[in-house]
């Protein structure tokens, strides 16, 4: 006898959480990059890249984009680059390369704060100016590609932490990189 009303309990429940969630409203129908945010998967492996909505500065294209990696799993043969293109953020929009990096030594690590973390450091000048865009979010992809052919990146796992676009004027001494060169 108690299994009706369990059964009723949950139906209750399910349309709390439905009525709740439709008063909220449809955050990803709203087109604004914080509802889009929301979204975000902040880790890559071999079959599904890493997806950060940011916005993008007003006043022009000529910035460098700051990716930091708070944890990374080598794969386990081989290496892995991590290749990093800008999306438009809209269904089936254009995607534009912007650049690589790898993690070397190739080794397993989990960043305990923000001084472990790892910092790249991309210029996204090109990339912004044949998306053509204004001031509007773009997404930041990172897949996992194997460095070598015929191997693969199977196992292979980034984390990223915060990812942002820099004024390239903003960008000289700002102590992302962590003391080492990372640009290409």
């Amino acid at each position: 006898m108690q299994r009706p009303h369990c059964c009723l309990l949950a139906g209750i429940m399910l349309g709390l959480v439905s009525a709740a969630s439709f008063a909220l409203g449809d955050p990803a129908a709203s087109g604004t990059a914080t509802a889009a945010a929301a979204a975000d998967v902040t880790t890559a492996t071999a079959t599904t890249p890493a997806t950060v909505v940011i916005n993008r500065q007003a006043g022009g294209t000529d910035v460098l984009l700051d990716l930091n990696v708070t944890a990374f799993r080598p794969p386990r043969r081989g290496a892995v680059e991590a290749v990093v293109t800008l999306q438009e953020n809209k269904v089936g929009g254009r995607e534009i390369d912007v650049g690589t990096f790898s993690i070397f030594p190739a080794k397993k690590f989990k960043a305990r704060g923000p001084a472990d973390q790892r910092g790249f450091r991309l210029d996204a000048m090109q990339a912004l100016a044949d998306l053509g865009l204004d001031s509007t979010a773009v997404r930041v992809l990172v897949r996992l590609m194997p460095l070598n052919d015929g191997q693969s990146a199977a196992g292979a796992k980034l984390t990223l932490g915060k990812v942002q676009f820099v004024p390239r004027d903003d960008a000289k001494d700002d102590g992302n990189d962590n003391g080492k060169d990372n640009r290409k």
